[in-house]
């Protein structure tokens, strides 16, 4: 038996305190919000055993049940409950009885197990659904005749389904199973799981996310020997299984063991309840998916009889939340206590359930990450047995206060409690007496809690600033946010924005910051994300002065002017040469006394060699060439004309 459990050095005492505390209240903001109860059977026959699935986003929502006219019949919905199909009867045959209901993690595959008397024994069989429970397959019979108690699994995908059952044979009764590969079309071959010789009953079943793992339990008595907690597992989606482990103690006579497994397949819990001496609360764990089991451990240490234990995980495992009542001589009360760390620690074991009320059969289910949990039991108030519940958004540290979700003036028992992968959508189901029959029924729960932190943060540094930017976080905490804060580590400046950037100013240059940021919804702010990167503002760089140009200097003219004509006329030659379509302007000064005077108007030159030829008279003449652009201007000498 040691071969297959690995010896825990944990001590107890250190872990689990010896005493119970009251319901917590304090904790984060969390609002939680159940409609009226929904009558789902009809009023002319009683229901009984009630399955009720949903799918991670809360949308699909599918149940089942028996009615005392030996009928199985199936509603859904589609909007989270807020409409349902009309109940549809399952061809499942007279005498059918309901056993199971598993769901695929989008709630569109679904598998419903029943257990029928054919005439000479029962036998189990299964009907199935890949349209969300639209439409039904089945039944499709899996197992020999004298099959009694049976439960289904399913992977994410809904291609593999495991099917395990006791059977009686030979005079004791087994535990089997049967896996389909491809979503029930067919079926491997029935393999025995507990030992012969002995009898086995009330099988659990858990599987992995792909269902290449799974994972099951059960109580074996009989064969001269006291009654022990088996297992089995599977790490090849049920084509081979290995040999049963034993996982309680000598001589504990254990009831009702229950499994959960982590989505990767390689963390297990299982839990039952003991009736050795004063009845506890007992716990083994494997995180080899089952393969190795540590020696249990006692997770329940009031002085009061305990018992009717469940079970809940987050999908990696890690954080495991129990429930169970505890018995006086006069009541029951429900406790709780959780680990958040594969069980290193323990939160000191709470009463859930409210003073001097008495309370049975609790139920419990959270969120993927297992932060959010909502636990549901049966309480007897003013002459009724109700249905109750409350909710932990912080890993079942603090409460919500209590919540009665049945009616009053007639009793009610609670069945199934099933939650979101977020844990903000809940739904709880029971049969409610209406003074003729026992009637389904639902309500549903809406959480509402502060936000997640948002995720991944990037910094971009500038002149004493940083512009950062974030992604919204994964989970809003059901209330759309309104805003986010960034804080700058070192300094905390902050910048608030609707949007998912804002500039951080007032940051000294040279010196490095990370930056955080939270999330902000109706029922206040989230805890802080990750730290950015470290980035480093740096002053802008000044500028290089733009040069003052070199000038280039301009090239000068030269004007000549000599008389020609018998010395009558002006020939004015300029150079250098521009071109022949390029001329010069130039002016015509002659001199008065000492005063050179312009005679008429400004005068071009012609031709390719830049001339004008000029009849003036008598006198001493000059000309003066305007600048243009890239040349300067010029005086000519000065000539004297004669007649």
């Amino acid at each position: 038996r040691d071969m297959h459990r690995a010896r825990s050095s944990l001590v107890l005492s250190a872990v689990i305190a010896l005493s119970c505390t009251t319901l917590a209240a304090a904790g984060p903001p969390v609002s939680d919000t159940w409609t009226a109860p929904r009558n789902q059977s009809s009023a002319s026959a009683t229901a009984a055993t009630p399955f009720t699935v949903m799918s991670a986003d809360g949308q699909r929502i599918v149940q089942a049940w028996h009615l005392d006219s030996d009928k199985i019949q199936v509603t859904r919905t589609t909007d989270g409950g807020q409409t349902w199909t009309d109940p549809v009867d399952l061809p499942m045959g007279a005498g059918a009885g309901l056993e199971d209901l598993a769901a695929s993690r989008d709630g569109m595959h679904l598998v419903l197990v029943s257990r029928r008397f054919t005439g000479v024994d029962n036998q189990v069989s299964i009907a199935r659904s890949h349209d969300g429970g639209a439409t039904w397959t089945g039944p499709t019979f899996l197992t020999n005749p004298g099959s009694l108690t049976a439960r289904a699994a399913i992977s994410s995908d809904g291609q593999t389904i495991l099917l395990v059952w006791t059977q009686t044979v030979s005079g004791t009764t087994r535990v089997y199973a049967r896996v389909s590969p491809n979503g029930g079309t067919s079926w491997r071959d029935a393999e025995l799981l507990s030992a012969v010789g002995f009898n086995s009953a009330t099988p659990d079943v858990a599987m992995s996310a792909t269902g290449t793992n799974a994972v099951v339990v059960w109580t074996r008595s009989g064969g001269g020997q006291g009654s022990v907690i088996q297992s089995n597992r599977t790490a090849d989606g049920g084509v081979t299984w290995a040999s049963s482990s034993i996982l309680s103690t000598d001589g504990e006579i254990p009831h009702n063991p229950q499994v959960v497994l982590s989505t990767d397949g390689v963390r297990a819990a299982t839990v039952w309840s003991r009736d050795t001496g004063v009845g506890r609360i007992r716990l083994a764990k494997s995180k080899s998916g089952g393969q190795v089991w540590e020696s249990p451990i006692t997770v329940s240490l009031s002085s009061l009889v305990e018992s009717a234990p469940a079970i809940a995980a987050s999908d990696n495992g890690m954080v495991i939340n129990l429930v169970w009542q505890m018995s006086t001589l006069t009541y029951t009360k429900i406790a709780n206590t959780c680990t958040q760390d594969w069980g290193s620690n323990w939160i000191t074991q709470q009463v859930l359930s409210q003073k001097d009320v008495p309370a049975t059969g609790p139920a419990i289910a959270t969120s993927a990450s297992g932060q959010r949990v909502t636990a549901a039991w049966t309480a007897y108030s003013n002459s009724n047995f109700r249905t109750q519940t409350v909710t932990s958004v912080d890993g079942c540290v603090s409460w919500t206060p209590h919540r009665f979700l049945s009616d009053p003036g007639w009793d009610s028992l609670l069945h199934n409690l099933v939650v979101s992968a977020n844990g903000l959508r809940a739904a709880a189901a029971w049969t409610r007496y209406d003074g003729v029959n026992d009637r389904l029924q639902i309500a549903r729960g809406s959480i509402t809690t502060i936000p997640g932190a948002p995720e991944n943060p990037q910094a971009t540094p500038s002149d004493g600033s940083a512009t950062v930017s974030w992604s919204a976080p994964g989970d809003d905490g059901g209330a759309a946010v309104s805003s986010y804060t960034v804080t700058a580590n070192p300094g905390g400046q902050t910048c608030t924005s609707g949007a998912t950037q804002c500039a951080v100013g007032g940051l000294t240059n040279g010196a490095a910051y990370t930056f955080s940021v939270t999330a902000t919804n109706s029922m206040g702010t989230g805890p802080s994300s990750v730290s950015s990167p470290a980035v480093t503002p740096q002053a802008s760089p000044q500028p290089a002065p733009t040069p003052t140009p070199t000038p280039t200097p301009d090239i000068p003219t030269k004007a000549t002017v000599k008389a020609t004509g018998g010395k009558s006329k002006l020939l004015v030659t300029i150079a250098p040469d521009r071109g022949p379509t390029t001329q010069w302007r130039f002016t015509v000064q002659r001199k008065r006394g000492k005063t050179w005077r312009t005679i008429g108007k400004a005068r071009s030159t012609k031709g390719s060699k830049h001339r004008k030829v000029i009849d003036l008279p008598r006198g001493s003449y000059r000309v003066v060439v305007a600048p243009v652009a890239g040349y300067t201007s010029s005086t000519s000498k000065v000539v004297r004309l004669a007649r």
